[in-house]
């Protein structure tokens, strides 16, 4: 299987890591077919239909993390074509490029940048995706007219986030679950929540690729669901957690006496969920042409 010979691979022959604390390292070893990225998959299918991309093309995935779905388009678009992954993150990209290096991909490639100021030239991708990062621009308009830049005439760029919280019970329950544990969040003045694309309709993200200069513009869901058992959702807690920002964030404002509780109450909630066939989940998607 694909995760355990990465997880063999990457810990024992990869790059020289960053700090990487033991349950980053566990939630790792069964990545690529582990519960968390099982569920989330059907969404790389999706973006690569909505942008069209096939073999030979050369193609942006900003905002990447540990290399997904860099790693699958690179398979998508073959030896004759090229994937590059951006990330702010270091110890992500190491992730990424040594699960690149255990898949024996070579047409994938990983650089430090911010994806609020993409330093890539002009017309130099035939397609670009990005995954459950738009929703954290103050000026989501302005993040996809970075996409528009860099994209060719003719190529297609394609955005995914999830939609609404009802649409998303395996995320939002279990997330509701962790936050309960937390003290209150400080807000953050700089965070501009009105001009933020409203996820819970994906076609104000179509609307938001217009505005940027996109044309022949289209939106859409995929929906998602559980495939494991009640005993992965242990597993799975600990892959979401490695892979999400937003549950590392609520985590970090705990004690360790809270984390517990917070931790051993997802836990439940995710069991509950799947014992009831509610692990189920939503993103919604949007596409367009560079004129």
């Amino acid at each position: 299987m694909v995760g355990e010979r990465y997880s063999r691979n990457y810990i024992a022959n990869g790059e020289p890591m960053l700090k990487m604390d033991e349950r980053l390292r566990t939630a790792l070893e069964s990545w690529d077919d582990g519960p968390y990225m099982t569920f989330l998959r059907p969404t790389v299918t999706a973006l690569i239909e909505a942008a069209g991309i096939h073999e030979g093309m050369t193609v942006l995935d900003a905002g990447t993390g540990f290399g997904d779905p860099a790693l699958e388009i690179a398979e998508a678009v073959g030896p004759t074509g090229k994937v590059v992954g951006i990330d702010h993150d270091d110890l992500s990209l190491q992730i990424a490029r040594s699960r690149a290096n255990d898949l024996g991909l070579k047409n994938v490639e990983f650089r430090k940048m911010e994806v609020t100021e993409i330093s890539l030239d002009v017309d130099s991708f035939d397609a670009a995706v990005s995954r459950n990062v738009v929703v954290y621009f103050g000026d989501p308009v302005g993040f996809l007219g970075q996409l528009l830049r860099v994209t060719k005439s003719g190529g297609r760029v394609a955005a995914a986030t999830w939609t609404s919280g009802d649409r998303n019970p395996l995320m939002t329950s279990a997330f509701q679950a962790l936050r309960r544990h937390a003290p209150p969040e400080q807000p953050q003045g700089d965070q501009q929540e009105g001009n933020r694309v409203d996820t819970q309709k994906p076609e104000l993200l179509e609307e938001a690729l217009r505005r940027a200069g996109f044309v022949d513009t289209v939106h859409g869901v995929t929906e998602l669901n559980f495939t494991g058992t009640e005993d992965d959702a242990q597993t799975y807690w600990e892959q979401r957690r490695a892979g999400s920002p937003a549950s590392q964030r609520v985590l970090e404002r705990m004690s360790e006496e809270q984390r517990a509780a917070a931790e051993e109450d997802v836990v439940k909630t995710t069991r509950r969920l799947i014992a009831g066939g509610e692990a189920t989940g939503e993103l919604g998607w949007a596409a367009g042409r560079k004129p």
